[in-house]
């Protein structure tokens, strides 16, 4: 297991058992009633924690914005398990756009970009205050012992409150998502991770817009041993395959590969990316099958419920060299699923799955030039 998984596990353990040490201490204390008047109690329990979820993500991300504002910065967007609100032109507009790896995300810059006094922790913690604020009324309500299914409802708000904070307060980050304690820690040690932070959001802000993501100035530089580095140099290997530059972008993944603990998340993804350049480059089934194998495999399997690129590489991987077991119209329908969620952030890989079907893709030639795949 790598560091990074160890770490995430490490903080929800510890936010488990706080969160349900406190709950279970309230009742005590207190003599509460939780469900035990109640039928099917354990059920409750479950819903309210399902409801308790949904809203305390919400509260996360308003408690960034809401400190934000107090703190200078401007709203473009904020996104809620996949439900986006954007700024566009001065007008709140809805759409979708699912983050990979993470529940919420709130797009919030100060005025005039990052300075280097521009305040940052009050913004970057405001989420886990409203987490443990709502926690703390959930509790208060709770110990006033109005009613059985409404104490099932606060004890399950208290247990979740806690349970969205404290890994947000221990610093870790996974895959290329940074949680909100790392990047404070990020942010003080290199003053660079303030412009990586403001090149990501411009970056989302311009793929919710619609609008050319490439047009936006990179950091001059970006600092190394830094996850907020490499999301960058991520993203511009990630344009090179957008724009078929093969032979570019494999040299920007195959060096970004460096970087991570071999099998932990981002090391994977960052192979997925490899696998299927070599897939469009009409590499022999030797080379490709030397990187798809063990947890590797397993890995694009799995993410194919939630990263439209690894069922781009099956499709293409069973079309060249699958005996038939596979059932590729399942494949293609689910990635027809995940594209429309994702909109025109998957255009490139739309466009990839479309040839594949029509039967027109060609190998790119040796140097990694732009090909016609229409």
């Amino acid at each position: 297991m790598d560091k990074d998984t160890k770490t995430m596990i490490v903080s929800q353990v510890i936010a488990i058992v706080i969160g349900l040490a406190v709950t279970i201490l309230v009742a005590i204390w207190f003599g509460v009633s939780i469900y035990s008047d109640l039928p099917f109690g354990y059920l409750f329990l479950f819903a309210a924690c399902m409801v308790a979820v949904m809203l305390h993500i919400l509260v996360h991300e308003m408690g960034h914005v809401i400190f934000g504002k107090l703190s200078g910065y401007k709203f473009m967007a904020i996104i809620v398990l996949g439900m986006c609100l954007v700024k566009d032109n001065g007008k709140i507009r809805r759409t979708h756009l699912p983050l990979m790896g993470a529940a919420g995300g709130t797009l919030i810059l100060p005025e005039g970009g990052f300075k280097e006094d521009t305040p940052y922790r009050m913004m970057l913690l405001g989420g886990a205050f409203m987490n443990i604020l709502l926690a703390a009324v959930c509790g208060i309500v709770f110990i006033m012992d109005i009613h059985p299914l409404l104490n099932v409802f606060m004890w399950g708000g208290m247990i979740i409150g806690i349970f969205v904070a404290i890994p947000n307060l221990i610093p870790f980050s996974f895959g290329f998502m940074v949680n909100d304690a790392m990047m404070i820690r990020l942010f003080k040690k290199d003053e660079a991770s303030k412009h990586c932070v403001h090149y990501g959001q411009m970056r989302m802000y311009a793929i919710l817009l619609g609008t050319d993501r490439t047009a936006i100035p990179v950091p001059e530089h970006l600092p190394h041993d830094n996850r907020l580095g490499d999301s960058i140099r991520f993203a511009i290997a990630e344009d090179e395959l957008n724009f078929k530059r093969f032979g570019p972008a494999l040299e920007r993944f195959k060096e970004l590969l460096g970087n991570f603990e071999e099998n932990s998340f981002a090391y994977k993804l960052v192979d997925l990316h490899i696998l299927l350049i070599h897939e469009l480059n009409g590499a022999d089934r030797e080379v490709i099958d030397e990187i798809y194998k063990g947890k590797m495999r397993k890995f694009v399997d799995a993410q194919g419920k939630a990263i439209p690129m690894a069922l781009l590489f099956r499709v293409s991987y069973e079309k060249r060299f699958g005996t038939g077991s596979v059932n590729v119209d399942r494949l293609v329908k689910m990635f027809n699923k995940l594209t429309r969620k994702v909109g025109s952030a998957a255009d490139f890989e739309r466009e990839i799955m479309a040839s594949l079907l029509a039967g027109g893709m060609r190998p790119a030639d040796d140097n990694g030039a732009e090909e016609d795949i229409g």
